[in-house]
């Protein structure tokens, strides 16, 4: 419900962006059936943060790099 409530994507919508994800490694699924319904659980592998923490800085040394602007 978190990445739903979230994103506002549908469950369909978050398992379709979520395949590239799994296969890169980047992210573990596990599913499990919580009373009657089932229940996926996504959790960022260490190879996952390691990359979502390197785009960070990357994206931070792109951002200081620019000019700053006047408002």
């Amino acid at each position: 419900m978190y990445l739903l409530d979230q994103t506002g994507l549908t469950a369909g919508n978050v398992s379709s962006h979520t395949k590239k994800p799994i296969a890169d490694g980047c992210v573990e699924m596990g599913k499990a059936f919580v009373g009657n319904r089932s229940q996926t659980t996504y959790i960022l592998s260490r190879g996952g943060r390691k990359a979502f923490d390197a785009y960070c800085e990357n994206t931070e040394e792109i951002l200081q790099m620019l000019p700053e602007r006047e408002i």
